[in-house]
């Protein structure tokens, strides 16, 4: 019985929170009664340390905010600026330019009367998409959590804003035309002289499981048997500058190019309104026709005027493939699997993608 009334006891107190517990165990004992209890040294003290501690949690912790100017002396010193932000500091000067009236903050909001300036939010959007994890960003630009996501997403958010960092299809014949010779100029033979006005190519990015929601029920739609890995499929198409023409995240992982370009519109406008003679090259995911030409396959490969052809249409199909690569190693981000929702990794593939333009303009 004795036992029993123990554990009943015992399992009461346990239910207690420890302001309650010390105010019942002040009641019934004295100090050093207390001690021999709880077997302990100097109980209240700890007791004291935990609460202040606790208190010390919610405090503002106060940031002193990076000096840019003294930072980017010290990056071109070291001649660093580059590797860290992927471009020149005079482009970098020319970006902010373009982005600063989406990067605008308003200093009566802020904590302090210190606010982020547009170079820091640049900067910090920059070097996550270069492959910078958040709590690097953190360390670097002396910045809350909350403030460097905020950071981030005001970034691109702004670079998707911008009119001037739009990604264009060729809308006249003269732009065509330049197009045309761009591609004439890598090619050999005269193959395809002015004829080649684009090429075009899927591109696979990695990405967590999106949740039932945001995947309409279905997330097994963005997982492709191919890369066995979640992601989103993108359509793109490039000039022989590596420059991309058409950019868009069209379909989940799983849907293969054939079926993903379907839902490009603006794209298959543009290469079906193209004047007999003209054409589009991609690689034998998609459809041949008129206006999209792709290389021969299997056996037929075995005709050597056929092998000819597939030789000379991957001289020009490659500048796509290059382009790819020259998003992914400039833009790290894309090298990771991305681990935000549906919406945001859209908007980080796009960012990166106008960036890259962008940069090869400069």
């Amino acid at each position: 019985m004795g036992n029993l009334l123990s554990a009943d006891i015992s399992h009461g107190l346990s239910q207690l929170d420890v302001h309650t517990l010390q105010v019942l165990m002040e009641t019934l004992f004295d100090e050093e009664e207390i001690k021999a209890f709880c077997n302990i040294e100097d109980y209240e003290e700890d007791l004291l340390f935990d609460t202040a501690d606790l208190a010390e949690k919610v405090q503002y912790w106060y940031r002193s905010r990076l000096k840019w100017e003294e930072h980017v002396y010290k990056s071109l010193h070291e001649k660093s600026f580059h590797a860290k932000y992927r471009m020149s500091y005079e482009c970098f000067k020319l970006l902010i330019s373009i982005l600063a009236p989406f990067l605008h903050r308003d200093i009566t909001k802020s904590r302090r009367g210190e606010f982020v300036p547009p170079e820091i939010i640049a900067a910090c959007g920059l070097r996550y998409l270069a492959g910078s994890k958040y709590t690097d960003l953190m360390d670097i630009f002396n910045l809350s959590r909350t403030e460097t996501y905020r950071c981030r997403d005001q970034f691109i958010d702004a670079v998707l804003n911008s009119e001037e960092l739009r990604i264009c299809l060729p809308s006249t014949n003269e732009e065509i035309e330049n197009v045309a010779r761009g591609f004439t100029e890598i090619s050999t033979c005269d193959i395809h002289n002015g004829r080649v006005v684009g090429a075009v190519d899927g591109f696979f990015q990695s990405c967590k499981c999106p949740t039932m929601a945001e995947s309409n029920f279905n997330p097994g739609a963005y997982y492709s048997g191919h890369y066995q890995d979640y992601g989103l499929n993108v359509q793109a198409m490039c000039d022989a500058k590596l420059r991309f023409l058409f950019f868009a995240v069209a379909a989940p992982g799983k849907t293969n190019d054939s079926v993903s370009i379907t839902f490009c519109n603006d794209l298959l406008n543009y290469i079906n309104g193209l004047d007999l003679g003209k054409y589009v090259v991609g690689d034998a995911a998609y459809d041949l026709s008129d206006r999209l030409l792709i290389p021969f396959t299997g056996s037929q490969r075995a005709n050597n005027d056929k092998d000819a052809f597939n030789f000379f249409l991957s001289q020009l199909r490659i500048r796509i493939e290059m382009a790819f690569a020259r998003l992914v190693r400039k833009w790290w981000i894309l090298t990771s699997t991305l681990q935000n929702s549906l919406e945001t990794n859209s908007k980080i593939l796009m960012a990166c993608a106008r960036l890259h333009n962008f940069v090869i303009d400069m």
